[in-house]
């Protein structure tokens, strides 16, 4: 199962199996300036494949781009302080005005000040300068892929599950709200509180968008991608719960504000909401064995007979009045 700690120590891990390979790879392919490539893996190596995957690349293009700009221009330049401060300001100027991304300029930035200052004691630091972060780019995209693929889909499935758990709690909640009398204030907090439900629900669609992001670069995943669509389709059922939890809080309120509501009708709903948190609780138990019900489950609670045939007119007229409160 995830764990917010696993992943802190997987990504301790990675970082130090990246270096070891990196430094013997530079080592043994004798790189007078083999310190940038475990440079790379440190600046790379971030918690998530998509990031690794963008920063990686911007590392590559701006310094592969500052280094053949200061080979171009270095011959015909008096290498003071004022010559390589005003390259900068140039070069940052051009690559700003072409909108390249800032990671970029800072990658091309600092390629042109340490190749204008390091050529004269290292001739050959420029192209090694090339060589260590392409090798040290690879083989952090390399780890990342085969030795320690970053799978956060079963984070997303950690969180859905505390979800289907709080959602669960808070049918409880309204559940035992209305039996002990259904005041209208008790209503009040309860959408209060429903509101961190709604932050869980924001983090959880964060989660899968970055499930999706990683899934796209690793063509290694087919198992986790099988189980990321099953995610988004059980993530519509949880909105839809949140949804009609916030929904029927506020319809128990007003119909308590209005006097309506009988003793017999707080029991009565009160047993529904229990089951309604029973059932989600075990549609999560279902989630996490993989057991899925094909058939349509029929509740244990239903309209009285007279007001059957008035059921979707009445579930119509309530949610256009909602909509309309929602845009007053």
């Amino acid at each position: 199962m995830y764990h917010p700690l696993l992943t802190a120590n997987k990504y301790s891990l990675e970082n130090g199996s990246c270096l070891h390979y990196i430094l013997g790879f530079s080592q043994a392919s004798r790189f007078s300036a083999s310190f940038l490539a475990p440079l790379t893996v440190i600046l790379c190596l971030q918690p998530t494949l998509d990031k690794s995957v963008r920063y990686t690349y911007q590392r590559v293009f701006g310094t592969v781009v500052g280094v053949l700009l200061t080979a171009f221009i270095a011959p015909y330049l008096k290498i003071t302080g004022w010559s390589i401060g005003l390259l900068i300001l140039i070069s940052a100027g051009i690559a700003k005005w072409m909108k390249v991304p800032e990671q970029v300029i800072k990658q091309m930035i600092i390629s042109v000040l340490l190749v204008l200052a390091l050529q004269s004691q290292s001739p050959a630091y420029a192209w090694d300068r090339i060589k260590d972060t392409l090798i040290g780019a690879l083989v952090t995209i390399f780890i990342h892929l085969l030795i320690f693929p970053p799978d956060l889909t079963k984070k997303a499935l950690y969180s859905m599950e505390k979800f289907a758990d709080d959602l669960s709690e808070r049918f409880s909640m309204v559940a035992k709200w209305i039996e002990y009398g259904c005041v209208p204030k008790g209503g009040d907090n309860l959408q209060n509180d429903a509101k961190k439900l709604f932050e869980e629900l924001i983090q959880i669609i964060t989660e899968l968008n970055q499930a999706s992001k990683n899934l796209k670069y690793n063509i290694f995943a087919q198992k986790s991608q099988t189980a990321f669509n099953q995610h988004n389709e059980q993530l519509l059922h949880l909105r839809q719960g949140y949804a009609h939890l916030t929904k029927m809080i506020q319809t128990f309120t007003e119909w308590s504000s209005s006097g309506n509501m009988t003793r017999e009708n707080q029991i009565l709903w009160s047993n529904y909401l229990q089951y309604i948190a029973v059932h989600i609780k075990n549609w999560k138990e279902r989630i996490n064995d993989n057991v899925f019900i094909s058939e349509k489950l029929t509740a244990p609670f239903t309209l009285p007979a007279e007001l059957e045939h008035h059921r979707y007119h009445l579930g119509l007229y309530n949610d256009a009045l909602q909509i309309i409160q929602d845009f007053k």
